[in-house]
């Protein structure tokens, strides 16, 4: 396909998200009162000052990275989702904002915000030259599980940028590039939430063209090619990312920080909320109606709550509300 008739993805615009960060740092020493309003605060431009006078910048860029099957115009405040039912455009609406109140979290220590939706996805797989992106574009296109699509995506957004992905229903409450060390090459989340130990890649996080990434889109590519139905395994991505985890190191299962073959590779925690009670303060209830919205994750690295799984379950088309109430209290 021709490079001309690629749509580019949308960048969220936010005037706050685009001034080059060590100036900003510079001039807020001189004169804070300008940044009053939509800037930093005083302390994360601190952060910022001390990482650079240290050369201990992140290696993971400060990309933001989103996307779903439509546009949520996280954007556009008047944008109301059109002709569609008062139950799909409300839990839309939540969505929205929990992707504004995402990138809120990281207090101006943002570059870019990508948001790809379906068409976005398959353009950018589509440019995979290296990975055979016709066949995982085409593959993308046929795949009925949404879950496999988003999967998919993330990929090409990480594998092209690096940066922080995050579905658009987990509610982070902190930043994570001030929880991750600034030598972080790849971090995602461990879930025990089911029994097993699983991967949780609602969040993951990796430096441009990672490893990791580049086997994983390897992975999809050989999957589509041998034909499998997508009942095999529901969360196909969890899957051939933790069996790749699992093959990289014994440690996975276990520590929340391994290092090896030159990568620092984190990992935080994800368990039901009455169980991470016994050993972290500041968690919500955890009495909500549905078992999915009683889950959160932590860091055990640093003893703190880092994220809550959903602000919204897919499977009962349905908000969280104790997450519904903690969005609209930081937002």
């Amino acid at each position: 396909m021709p490079m001309s008739s690629y749509r580019q993805p949308r960048v969220i615009s936010f005037m706050w998200r685009h001034f080059p960060w060590a100036l900003v740092a510079g001039l807020a020493s001189q004169c804070p009162a300008a940044f009053s309003q939509e800037a930093p605060e005083v302390e994360d431009l601190a952060l910022l000052t001390t990482r650079a006078r240290a050369g201990n910048s992140p290696r993971i860029p400060a990309i933001v990275h989103f996307n779903y099957k439509i546009d949520l115009h996280i954007d556009d405040d008047s944008f109301d989702f059109g002709d569609v039912s008062k139950d799909d455009r409300d839990l839309l609406q939540v969505l929205k904002k929990n992707c504004k109140h995402t990138v809120d979290t990281f207090g101006g220590d943002v570059d870019k915000v990508y948001f790809y939706d379906d068409r976005d996805c398959r353009d950018e797989l589509r440019k995979l030259d290296d990975f055979d992106g016709d066949k995982l574009a085409d593959g993308f296109g046929r795949f009925q599980n949404g879950r496999f699509k988003s999967d998919l995506c993330r990929l090409a957004q990480l594998y092209k940028y690096g940066g922080y992905y995050f579905d658009t229903d987990i509610l982070p409450v902190t930043s994570v590039r001030r929880v991750l060390e600034p030598e972080t090459t790849f971090a995602t989340a461990r879930s025990t939430f089911k029994g097993d130990v699983l991967v949780f890649q609602a969040f993951l996080a990796a430096t441009p063209k990672h490893p990791f990434i580049a086997e994983q889109l390897k992975e999809f590519g050989k999957w589509i090619d041998e034909n499998h139905g997508e009942e095999e395994h529901p969360n196909l991505g969890c899957w051939l990312l933790g069996r790749s985890l699992d093959s990289w190191s014994d440690r996975v299962k276990e520590d929340p920080k391994v290092e090896k073959d030159g990568e620092v590779v984190r990992f935080f925690h994800e368990h039901e909320i009455k169980e991470l009670k016994k050993e972290y303060s500041g968690l919500s209830e955890g009495v909500a109606k549905w078992k999915e919205c009683r889950v959160a994750v932590v860091d055990q690295a640093t003893k703190q709550l880092v994220m809550y799984s959903r602000v919204v379950t897919t499977n009962h088309n349905a908000v969280c509300t104790e997450e519904l109430d903690i969005l609209n209290r930081e937002s």
